[in-house]
């Protein structure tokens, strides 16, 4: 499984497939993201207005997915009819 993103739609899903692998269901999900950040936007305003320290609304994703594999980088191209994604340093990635 692929999940390209990690704004809240990645980062939730492989949150619920972290779940399912902690309990040993036998999946391999691997998030791509451009970032290792998780910004919790809605707080964004805060962070702005200095009432909180940008350290409290980012969490690193690697550190809130211990069994989803991490792929940090852009997605340089997204083929769906060949179900394939390019990514940099990887030739490409191809969906089952």
């Amino acid at each position: 499984m692929l999940l390209l993103g990690g704004g809240f739609g990645g980062t939730y899903a492989a949150r619920e497939f972290e779940e399912a692998l902690a309990l040993g269901d036998d999946l391999d999900v691997t998030l791509v993201n451009c970032d290792n950040i998780f910004p919790f936007t809605p707080m964004r305003h805060e962070v702005e207005a200095r009432d909180l320290d940008i350290t409290n609304v980012v969490s690193p994703i690697r550190e809130l997915l211990r069994h989803v594999t991490f792929f940090h980088g852009d997605i340089e191209f997204i083929n769906l009819l060949q179900r394939r994604v390019g990514l940099p340093h990887v030739s490409e990635i191809r969906s089952h």
